[in-house]
C-alpha cells in the first residue's frame, strides 16, 4: 500500500515489456506473454525438455549434441506437436573444464515422449563414439 520507486537501467525502454512494467499493466504483460508463449511452444502451453551434452573435447560435444538431435528427429518423425531445437552453446559454455551444448524439445510432456528420451539417452550413452561425454534432461528448466 506504500507507494515506491523502481528504477529501470535498459538499452530498449521502448520494448513492450518495459513499457508494460512501467505501467502495471499486468493483464496486458499477461495476455502477451502467454501469446507469445503458445507461438513458441513453451510453458505452460507446452513442456521443454533441455538436454545438456557436455565433455572436455568441445567439437565433440558438439557432434553428440547433433547425433542427439538426429535421433530424436527420427523418433518423433511425424509427432507435429514435437519440435527439437538446437544444438546450441548453453548459456555458460564451458563450465569445470566441460564444453556444454544444449538441445530443447518443446512437446507435451507425456509417457510415450519420456520414453524415447530415456531411450535415447540410454542408446547414446552406450555408443563407444560417445565415451567422455556426459548427457541429462531437465523438464521445464528454470534457466
Amino acid at each position: 500500500q506504500k507507494k515506491g520507486r523502481a528504477v529501470i537501467q535498459t538499452f530498449t525502454p521502448h520494448n513492450e515489456v518495459i513499457e508494460l512494467a512501467s505501467q502495471q499493466d499486468y493483464m496486458k504483460f499477461f495476455d502477451r506473454e502467454l501469446e507469445i508463449r503458445k507461438l513458441l511452444g513453451c510453458p505452460p502451453i507446452a513442456d521443454i525438455i533441455m538436454l545438456k551434452v557436455s565433455g572436455n573435447d568441445e567439437r565433440k560435444a558438439l557432434m553428440g549434441c547433433m547425433k542427439l538431435k538426429n535421433s530424436f528427429m527420427y523418433y518423433f518423425k511425424g509427432e507435429s506437436a514435437v519440435k527439437v531445437l538446437g544444438p546450441a552453446p548453453a548459456r555458460i559454455l564451458k563450465m569445470s573444464n566441460k564444453y556444454r551444448y544444449q538441445l530443447s524439445i518443446s512437446c507435451k510432456n507425456t509417457k510415450k515422449v519420456r520414453n524415447i528420451v530415456a531411450f535415447v539417452m540410454r542408446e547414446f550413452l552406450r555408443d563407444k563414439e560417445n565415451r567422455g561425454l556426459t548427457v541429462v534432461a531437465d523438464v521445464n528448466p528454470d534457466e
